[in-house]
């Protein structure tokens, strides 16, 4: 939900610096008509596609990133690669994967500045704004786009979230 907000915030905009969209209902509309969750940008693309889900790829293990504190330190040392996440993330590529702090805040937001672009919905602010651009038709739409990730991979709970 707040991925379709984010990437309309930071939608790009026309050379004379407009947005190429008057509205978040109108990107919504847009985004329904050419089926954007199935096309090629990668922002708006479903995971399940990219994970190839739909024909048949199975995953003993999805680490979704708002929580990696939890998930990544222990995985990728039983991958021997614990070196790797260590530093060359984030920005500046100089940032852990799993900052210190990942443990905890992690699930609510960057670590650092370099981690902001791991966060693009904390950048946009997208969070803090679902209620001043969606409305429940906007929202019911949004989720059948998506619905097939947030099914798949547990987030069909954050519909009934913004419904309350």
């Amino acid at each position: 939900i707040t991925r379709a907000l984010s990437a309309y915030l930071s939608s790009r905009k026309t050379s004379q610096g407009q947005s190429l969209w008057s509205t978040f209902a109108a990107f919504v509309a847009w985004m329904d008509e050419t089926n954007a969750p199935e096309g090629q940008d990668a922002h708006l693309k479903t995971q399940t596609s990219f994970c190839d889900i739909r024909h048949g790829a199975h995953f003993d293990f999805v680490g979704k990133v708002e929580t990696r504190g939890v998930w990544a330190g222990s995985l990728l040392e039983n991958l021997a690669l614990s070196r790797s996440w260590q530093t060359g993330w984030g920005v500046d590529g100089g940032s852990s994967f799993v900052s210190e702090e990942a443990d905890t805040a992690s699930a609510v937001g960057p670590n650092s500045a370099a981690d902001e672009a791991l966060f693009i919905s904390e950048r946009t602010g997208a969070e803090q704004r679902v209620c001043t651009h969606y409305t429940f038709p906007l929202l019911e739409q949004v989720a059948s786009l998506y619905m097939e990730d947030l099914q798949h991979f547990g987030y069909d709970g954050e519909v009934a979230k913004w419904t309350r």
